[in-house]
């Protein structure tokens, strides 16, 4: 049944995963220029991005909340494939200290640790530890904190083997550890201190499968 918002205006439920029922909220209504009933056919990583691409803060927010459900409707495949390199591009060309960009990266890096291992294999993140390697170096303390976090939940699962090629994950870790410790902002080498456990953990209890990695 298509919902009414407090203005007055019709919107048709979005079916499947990503609104699990529910009629488009009015966030999503105001930021993207479409039709209530055309908002249902919008596949859901389209609709995504979309709103993270949408001049209002209040939308990019609502959709980034909405990542781990988008990578669910998606599938693993599509996440790996198109989610990911969207959102390492995304953050890529961030603009470090914007407190509204802020907000959305702390979110981006809780969600992405909600990616894993449910919906991604610890074998196929790796492409998420660039993502995250960047959050740990921007200004504000909570993104970095979080980025850490999930870092720290991700590394343990990078079993080697799977879609790897040689030496990863092992030359991946090691390359990020060393540009955090190395920066030349404090901020970045406050992050490769929480992470560093965590890397020789994996190298200690995999190393013997490093390949030459260096």
């Amino acid at each position: 049944m298509a919902g009414e918002s407090s203005d007055g205006v019709q919107h048709a439920p979005i079916a499947g995963p990503l609104a699990s029922g529910t009629t488009p909220s009015l966030t999503l209504a105001r930021s993207i220029t479409c039709e209530g009933e055309a908002l249902a056919s919008i596949p859901p990583f389209d609709l995504f991005a979309a709103q993270l691409s949408s001049e209002s803060t209040e939308a990019q927010v609502d959709a980034m909340k909405k990542l781990s459900v988008v990578g669910e409707a998606i599938g693993t495949e599509a996440t790996l494939g198109k989610l990911v390199p969207y959102l390492a591009e995304m953050v890529a060309a961030g603009d470090d200290g914007d407190s509204a960009e802020d907000e959305i990266l702390l979110l981006l890096a809780g969600q992405l640790g909600m990616l894993v291992p449910g919906l991604v294999p610890g074998n196929q993140a790796a492409p998420m530890v660039p993502i995250l390697e960047r959050l740990c170096t921007v200004e504000e303390t909570v993104v970095r904190d979080k980025a850490v976090e999930t870092m720290n939940k991700i590394v343990p699962l990078l079993l080697p083997g799977g879609t790897y090629d040689s030496g990863q994950p092992f030359s991946m870790l090691l390359g990020a550890s060393k540009r955090l410790s190395t920066a030349d902002w404090f901020t970045a080498k406050v992050s490769a201190a929480g992470v560093l456990p965590a890397v020789y953990a994996f190298y200690h209890a995999h190393g013997s499968r490093a390949n030459g990695a260096e």
